[in-house]
């Protein structure tokens, strides 16, 4: 039987020469999951290739994958899905799966997700309330419940965050 994945980031491109790339993690991806000896997969055609980690530096967001050894082989996964098995606890959808999505603040809804935006210091969620654009850090801690069914992210944020 094939393991479920999900996808917890992408591969942002080669790092030297020597075939280590760097990846772009999801927003409340945790590192712990991307460790030496694990397998993580690269989505080819729809569907994920295994690669064992040689080893993986969470800090520098650097990863060497075994048989991937030279900056062409490095490049040729620049910009691919890095996906993971399944563990089917608390996983975050992608930012494409939550464009539309609802955001209740205190148990209103506030306007609607547009998209999750990178910024050098993290992701943002970019939602349109009442015409008008605002951007919210995507902190995990913020999160209470994301409902797939129902369309909607519940958020606590500190107090204030609005009015900035």
């Amino acid at each position: 039987m094939l393991p479920k994945l999900h996808s917890i980031g992408r591969v942002a491109g080669k790092h030297g020469f020597s075939g280590d790339i760097s990846l772009i993690l999801n927003p409340g991806i945790e590192t712990n999951c991307i460790q030496k000896g694990n397998f993580i997969f690269v989505e080819f055609d729809g569907k994920g290739v295994p690669f064992l980690i040689e080893h993986y530096r969470p800090n520098a967001g650097l990863i060497k994958l075994l048989d991937v050894n030279s900056a062409d082989e490095a490049a040729a996964l620049d910009g691919k899905k890095i996906l993971i098995e399944s563990t089917g606890a608390d996983e975050l959808p992608e930012a494409d799966d939550i464009q539309g999505y609802s955001v209740i603040i205190g148990g209103n809804s506030i306007g609607t997700v547009d998209a999750i935006e990178e910024f050098p210091a993290g992701y943002m969620l970019k939602i349109m309330v009442q015409e008008q654009e605002i951007l919210i850090p995507w902190v995990e801690d913020w999160i209470i419940e994301i409902d797939e069914d129902a369309r909607s992210i519940e958020l606590e944020l500190p107090d204030g965050l609005l009015e900035l």
